[in-house]
Formats: structure tokens, sequence, C-alpha cells
């Protein structure tokens, strides 16, 4: 008998970690997207009625979390029986761009209300004469980055008869003994070489969040991936690891060789390619800050990321993301504060691969798309790369304790422009 798109579902086990580790209220944990659209902004009217469409596409957006009540049982999604579109679905109106940022900066901030379903969508104007900008905020429980990008957001771009956007399939696990060798391996890398002591970068968070990014043709980074090697993510790794190297040498601080950087990846499989939820393991790279020219340090970040995609730890890490699902309810916060722990990585840094085409929101073409992770547990920076059609946003979200987090989004643009001009 198959359910129905009403009944309870319980949350997966890093689901309800996501869940459990945000319940504090300096760990919010809502992704916030900044979605530039070209145009004149639509009525309320039209914008309620595009929403309403879309949530009955998507039955989650309709869903509430239920928590049991000893809380040893993982918390279910359960029909929002009094849900109010207007409650998620809002306009606002600011000045200019500094007080655009502001409102961005707000979303990252606030807590999402998890007594309805945990997501919300601003339609923001006046920041520009050409355009305005949709506020995208969903609950990480709801699902990760690709899920939440090439899913929830892909249905917003959708008209009725557009056909369902279906993600890649990811990384699976190929043989058990390499995954068991693997995880051995990830756990002795952390236990040789745990992650440098950077009170920048990891320690106690406040309250407030602040969103930088920049958005550019992806144009530098496909002829910088084709003349040195490797991916645009690659490229990407390369120049944040030469932005993080000028931001703390300008803070006058200590310079560590190398960072232990987490780089998430997707394992869905074909079955699961449109599901919702978070399926990720991912790298532990030792990121190199040492050279200072960035062809040197991208000959070190390929060789690194070839050997961690050719070896088994990303098996061992696949390993460790089933295993979570043995964790016992209460201890899954637990859990997740120490695969974040100041030992095993100081920063993540994801790449999410939105939709290659150009897409619309109700007519109007959308410009770009700009991904605003959560920081971890005791993260005060997180860097994220997103492509869409033929644009890259590089975001970076720093805690309220961080300063000058700007200059490393400029500092990532200069370097990937060093690479490309690099022979």
């Amino acid at each position: 008998m198959t359910a129905s798109p009403s009944d309870p579902t319980r949350l997966s086990a890093l689901d309800a970690a996501y869940l459990a580790v945000g319940r504090r209220r300096q760990q919010v944990n809502s992704p916030t997207f900044v979605i530039e659209v070209a145009g004149s902004a639509p009525e309320q009217d039209t914008l309620l009625d595009h929403v309403s469409q879309c949530v009955a596409r998507m039955p989650r957006l309709r869903q509430r979390v239920r928590r049991s009540g000893l809380g040893l049982r993982r918390p279910l999604w359960v029909e929002d029986v009094s849900f109010v579109l207007e409650q998620h679905v809002g306009v606002k109106h600011v000045q200019n761009e500094d007080e655009l940022r502001m409102v961005v900066d707000q979303c990252l901030s606030e807590p999402i209300d998890l007594d309805k379903p945990p997501w919300d969508l601003r339609l923001v104007t006046g920041h520009s004469t050409s355009g305005f900008v949709l506020l995208l905020r969903v609950h990480h429980a709801v699902g990760d980055g690709d899920a939440l990008v090439n899913q929830v957001l892909a249905e917003f771009f959708k008209s009725r008869d557009d056909p369902p956007i279906l993600l890649a399939p990811g990384h699976r696990i190929s043989r058990r003994r390499d995954a068991v060798l693997g995880l051995a391996e990830l756990l002795a890398d952390t236990t040789r070489r745990p992650a440098p002591r950077v009170a920048e970068l990891n320690g106690p968070l406040g309250t407030d969040r602040h969103l930088h990014w920049s958005t550019s043709s992806v144009r530098d980074y496909a002829v910088a991936a084709e003349r040195h090697g490797g991916s645009i993510n690659d490229i990407f790794l390369t120049a944040l690891g030469g932005a993080l190297r000028d931001w703390l040498g300008a803070r006058q601080l200590p310079l560590p060789a190398d960072l232990a950087v987490g780089v998430p990846v997707n394992l869905r499989s074909h079955r699961e390619a449109g599901a919702l939820g978070n399926r990720l393991a991912g790298f532990r790279l030792h990121l190199p800050l040492g050279p200072s020219d960035p062809t040197r340090r991208h000959v070190l970040v390929l060789g690194r990321m070839q050997a961690l995609k050719s070896g088994r730890q990303l098996e061992g890490a696949m390993l460790e993301a089933e295993l979570s699902r043995l964790v016992p309810t209460p201890f899954l916060g637990t859990s997740m504060r120490l695969r974040f722990s100041r030992r095993v990585v100081n920063l993540m840094a994801s790449n999410i691969a939105g939709p290659s085409r150009p897409a619309t929101f109700i007519g109007r073409r959308v410009v770009s798309i700009v991904p605003g992770p959560p920081l971890p547990p005791r993260h005060r920076l997180i860097a994220q790369m997103s492509t869409y059609a033929n644009t890259v946003s590089v975001a970076v979200v720093a805690d309220s304790s961080v300063g000058d987090a700007d200059a490393i989004v400029a500092s990532i643009g200069e370097h990937v422009s060093r690479l490309v001009g690099d022979q």
C-alpha cells in the first residue's frame, strides 16, 4: 500500500540531526537563497497564486515537524492542518542595496518557526530599478543544498506544465570492505593531522550572520580549469585557499600551511534523485595556504583532490553517514556537533550545481541564484560556490564576530583572475 503525501513521515537520522543541532538560538539552521529577478515585481495576488501552485506540487511545504513526547524517537513530518500561505509569503520594500543586505542578514540570523512548515519566501523591491529579489528560506531538515536548489527552488521556477527536474545521481558505496578501511583512514587522518587552531574560524557563535557574495560569468572558471586542469570546483578551492591566506595575513595572524576543509558530496542514487532530505558525505581536504603563487597552489589542490577521489576516504565518510542511523535520537545533535568539531574541520566549502538553463519566475528572467548556507556549530565562516546557467556565485557567510569577510569574496575573484592570466 502506497503512503499518501499527507501521511506522517519520520525524519532520517541526518535530517533529525540538523533539526537537533539548530535548537540553540546561536545555531540558526536555515539556508537562505538570494534570487535576483529581472523586470517588474508581480502583484501580491499573482505571487500568492503562483506559490500556491508550487506548494500543491510539493507536499513537504505544507508539513511541519512533530517531535515525540520524550524525544526518544526521531520526529515526524505531519500535515499542518492550520496551514496559511500568507504566513509564509511576504513582500518588503527597501530603499537601497544596503537595506537589502540587512534584510538578507536578518533572514540568516533569525530562527525559523518550527511550529509551522519551516520555510518562507519574501519578495523584496526598491533596491534596483531593473528588478527585484526573492529571499527563500528553508530549514536544513527539509534538504541539503542540492535538494533545496534543484527541487524546492526549482518548483518556484516551474510553470504548471513543466516536466519534473531530477538531480544527477551521486556516489554510492561500492565495496563494504573499502568503506570500513576508508573510515579507519579518515579517523586516522583526523588523529594524525587535526585541524589547526585558528580562533578566527572556530569558536563560540553570536546571534547575527552576514552574507557576502559576488556573481560573475562562469567563463573565467572554465578557462582556468582548461588551462590548469581539474574542475571549476578545484579552481574555487584553489582561489579560496589564496583568499584565506590573504585574509589571515592582512590580520597579521599566524599562517598555517593547510586548513582542514570539509567538501560535501551528494550521495543520491538514481532511485533517490528526486528526493528531499539530506544525503551527504564528504572529503576532508587539507587545503594548502602556503604557496603564494596560485598556479603552484592549484597543483597541490588538484593532486590532493585526485588522491581523495581515487582513495577510500569518501567510502569511509559514506559509511559514517550510514552508521548515523544507529545513533539514538537524544544524541543526534551531539553527533552532529562532533562531526563539525574544531579538530575535524576548520570550515566547510561546498559547491552546488543549479539549473544549467536560464529559469523564469512568473514569466520574469532569473538573473542569479546565491545560496546563503547556515554556519555549522562553532564555525565562524562557511564558503559556497554555486552555478546557474552561465553564472558562478561565490558566497561567504560569517558570524558577527568576524570582520572583513567581504574581503574574502573579493580575493577569491582576484585569485581566479590570476589563474586565468597564468599560462
